[in-house]
């Protein structure tokens, strides 16, 4: 465990966001994605804060484990969790019927092994209209109505797709609109078989902050809700998205050398590339700093620092001007990224990543700790 070092998680900032969402979408319920550790930033606690002063009641996580996991850690009542992919219906479909937990159907097979369990869980399908990863294929849209019609269900819960290139500027005509068009022809053909829909959602945080898909009864906001937008950049001047990124990973300078042009800098013999000073963080990708951010900006105070060399499992070397040595000082907090959207997009941007990976890369050597009011 880290002691100088923490990963910090403003609650407020996703009251903020969560509140800034619904004024997009505010007709809409929630489907709040809670996958991958809430995306990094702590499972249990994520979920309590949204169910209790959120008023949130469905979430979305990646495997049965973590719903289970929030079921026995979070006790609060009357709240729905979907499964979206790794389901193991074979072993542990009883299970789902007995945590009111709901897997999300996304192959023919499975919507067959539910329906002749005769188990009573409710429906819930995804379908394939092209993103080509998980849900039921558009050659399987008759067979799976057909299926349902003859084990007597005459109603699905919830009906979703997912957009592949919701994260680009959606378009007449484009891959986006292509694939809710798939989706509204299901619809269609349920409809028509007289299979009553209860719910739906297609909007991932790409399309609802572009305001696509809206007419379903729900969406499924992701990473929008802890900050960063999906759509665009920041050299365009639309702003579509202005969340605040509710996290912050922060730690403090260990360590300061006066470093020559051409000293060899740790494993490898990295060549300095200036004179300045070399501020030693200690974080490393034993704490989820990976090994390719180096190159990437650290900004502190009103320096701007460069991380350089090898980044080795505990320890970051950064590099400063010589004229800003005397804004570096052992014991200084320094941090990889704030609660500025622009800075967290920038810094995955330089190190050819994503936030998402950022966020979820954190290990647990780094304590996260939690601000509310």
């Amino acid at each position: 465990m880290r002691f100088s070092s923490e990963f910090v998680v403003d609650l407020n900032l996703l009251e903020e966001n969560f509140h800034k969402l619904k004024s997009l979408a505010p007709k809409n319920e929630v489907i709040f994605m809670v996958k991958a550790n809430a995306y990094g930033h702590g499972l249990i606690e994520v979920v309590k804060f949204a169910a209790d002063k959120l008023g949130v009641r469905v979430f979305g996580c990646a495997s049965l484990g973590e719903a289970l996991a929030i079921k026995k850690e979070t006790s609060v009542p009357d709240i729905e969790i979907w499964v979206f992919s790794d389901l193991d219906l074979e072993t542990h479909l009883e299970s789902y019927r007995e945590s009111d937990i709901f897997p999300v159907l996304s192959n023919l097979s499975q919507v067959k092994f539910v329906v002749e369990s005769q188990i009573q869980i409710p429906l819930i399908i995804k379908l394939n209209t092209g993103m080509n990863r998980l849900g039921v294929l558009e050659s399987d849209y008759t067979d799976a109505i057909d299926l349902l019609k003859a084990s007597g269900h005459s109603s699905i819960k919830h009906l979703m797709t997912h957009f592949s290139h919701s994260f680009f500027k959606i378009k007449d005509g484009d891959k986006t609109h292509r694939q809710y068009s798939k989706f509204l022809e299901f619809k269609e053909l349920l409809i028509n078989s007289k299979i009553t829909l209860e719910s739906s959602s297609v909007s991932n945080s790409g399309a609802i902050e572009q305001q696509f898909g809206l007419d379903e009864t729900h969406i499924r906001p992701g990473l929008m809700l802890y900050g960063p937008r999906s759509v665009g950049s920041f050299k365009e001047e639309e702003e579509i998205w202005n969340g605040k990124v509710i996290s912050s990973l922060k730690t403090k300078i260990i360590n300061i050398e006066s470093v020559k042009k051409g000293t060899p800098i740790g494993y490898g013999g990295h060549v300095c590339h200036a004179d300045g000073v070399l501020a030693f963080l200690p974080l490393g990708y034993g704490d989820g700093v990976l090994t390719y951010y180096t190159g990437a900006n650290i900004h502190h105070k009103e320096a701007i620092g460069r991380i350089i060399g090898r980044i080795s499992m505990d320890i970051t070397v950064v590099h400063f001007n010589i004229e800003d040595a005397n804004k570096i000082k052992v014991g200084d907090e320094v941090k990889f990224w704030d609660h500025s959207q622009k800075r967290v997009v920038e810094f995955a941007s330089q190190t050819k990543s994503i936030p998402y990976q950022m966020f979820t890369s954190i290990t647990s050597r780094v304590a996260k700790s939690y601000i509310y009011k």
